[in-house]
């Protein structure tokens, strides 16, 4: 682990830009397990998601440092040497969000002008991520993925289930039946397939569903179009933004 740099450890987890914060502090591998939260946030890493980031690579080196030297039970020698494998499988969430429209506006809007919407919204959304304990993984053109929505305990999670429904090969009415659920919120990608796959289907078994068209994203403009103005209206009950139905639910 040693000769394993610190430079090179911040650039496989993307964040190299904070190579110069750790640098400046003193900060090795022998030190680097011993920092919390407080020492990050102290030697300038502002940003909450990063330091999340941070703190679980912390742990996972304490994991490998922890973990005992494999030991060859075989009377055979071995013929290469062989490293214990000690990764932990973890559930993970990904979203993908994406401003949409993006694209008729860059052919209406000053390249300046583009920039500064495209700016806000990014900041709005790395700001609504932290706030759940997310952060942004990558920026792509105007979208952004974003890790770091484990399950939390207690969630409610559908078996595995084939790419173009949320109830084919799952428990997924299993598990709404048995906690008498009938309304759904439904988001995610994409919209013309998987999404709009999933709301027929939860509408044929009879579910009220509510799709939000701002939690949604497609491939281009015209098959998002495709699927949220014109083919899932013909199941869903409602199509909305998020706006719309957080006001909606904080007025029950």
């Amino acid at each position: 682990m040693a000769s394993i740099q610190i430079a090179d450890w911040l650039k496989r987890l993307e964040l190299t830009q904070y190579a110069e914060c750790f640098a400046e502090h003193d900060i090795d591998f022998s030190v680097l397990p011993d920092l919390t939260d407080a020492d990050l946030e102290k030697i300038g890493i502002r940003s909450l998601g990063h330091r999340r980031k941070l703190l679980r690579a912390i742990t996972d080196l304490r994991d490998i440092e922890a973990s005992p030297p494999a030991v060859a039970t075989t009377s055979e020698a071995p013929t290469a040497s062989r490293s214990l494998d000690s990764a932990e499988r973890r559930q993970v969430t990904v979203l993908f969000s994406d401003l949409v429209g993006s694209t008729a506006l860059s052919s209406r809007m000053d390249p300046e002008d583009l920039r500064e919407v495209i700016s806000a919204y990014q900041n709005r959304v790395a700001e609504t991520v932290q706030r759940f304990d997310g952060f942004v993984a990558k920026y792509m053109g105007d979208g952004e993925i974003r890790s770091g929505f484990e399950p939390q305990p207690g969630d409610i999670l559908a078996a595995e289930h084939w790419c173009s429904s949320g109830f084919a090969n799952t428990d997924l009415g299993l598990q709404l039946k048995k906690h008498g659920i009938h309304q759904l919120i439904i988001i995610g990608l994409i919209a013309h397939t998987c999404v709009e796959a999933t709301v027929r289907y939860a509408a044929e078994l009879g579910y009220a569903v509510t799709v939000i068209k701002d939690a949604t994203a497609d491939y281009s403009d015209e098959e998002m179009h495709a699927a949220l103005d014109i083919n899932i209206p013909n199941y869903a009950s409602a199509v909305v933004t998020t706006d719309e139905i957080v006001d909606a639910i904080a007025s029950l």
